[in-house]
């Protein structure tokens, strides 16, 4: 499922392919409560349509013959957008998902504790890492900080590169630690994995994060290549 949005993030389509099932784009038409109240394909017919109960928003009926799937139907479905990032939470339930481009993460049994205000994009990340099983250079990869990119790391001609990569990162980012009275070290996972989760709030830990992903995807690319 690939949606498009007008500029306020008000889902206009669906780019929906389904493999041995129906594949194609569908448009969304909202009631007056915010509900999805059908999907329709580019000739306008109706692929799914929904009855709710005006009392309390459930559907009531639903009209879905070739079985799409559909995340944004009642308006008990809370959607919260950072970048590509999408948490998606049904208030009926309490369950919460996390989507990106790189999948879909149930969140249930998460093992999140207080404080619950905790930035999104950090409890994602953490949750990622320490329950998801993700590595650091997976997280760099599905959540690049400003400046980041990894193909130029994978893509180095030889081990010097490499190596010159991990010591242009380590120099920034103790640079940064000096300059601006910040704390930890690259060579310590957590530590970066601290900063990833902050690069959209503050520039010096933007920057870190960035240093961090370099650091770690050339020495996970120096390993790959049995440098020495």
């Amino acid at each position: 499922m690939d949606f498009s949005t007008d500029s306020r993030g008000n889902i206009l389509s669906m780019s929906y392919t389904e493999t041995g099932g129906y594949s194609g784009e569908l448009f969304f038409t909202f009631d007056n409560f915010g509900n999805t109240s059908a999907l329709t394909d580019t000739q306008g017919n109706i692929i799914v349509g929904y009855i709710y109960d005006l009392n309390n928003g459930a559907i009531k009926s639903e009209y879905n013959p070739q079985g799409i799937d559909n995340l944004f139907r009642s308006n008990k479905m809370i959607l919260l957008k950072i970048g590509d990032i999408s948490l998606i939470k049904d208030l009926e339930s309490s369950s919460t998902v996390i989507s990106n481009d790189c999948g879909i993460i149930d969140t249930l049994d998460a093992g999140v504790s207080p404080p619950y205000y905790v930035r999104p994009m950090q409890f994602v990340v953490w949750w990622l890492y320490y329950q998801g099983g993700w590595s650091i250079t997976d997280l760099c990869e599905c959540f690049p900080p400003y400046g980041f990119h990894p193909d130029k790391i994978r893509n180095a001609e030889d081990c010097d590169e490499l190596e010159q990569i991990m010591k242009d990162a380590k120099y920034n980012w103790d640079e940064h630690v000096e300059s601006w009275g910040k704390s930890g070290d690259i060579t310590n996972e957590s530590d970066v994995i601290g900063y990833l989760s902050f690069p959209m709030f503050d520039t010096p830990c933007q920057t870190m994060a960035w240093s961090g992903c370099e650091y770690w995807t050339a020495k996970d690319e120096w390993e790959k290549r049995g440098c020495k």
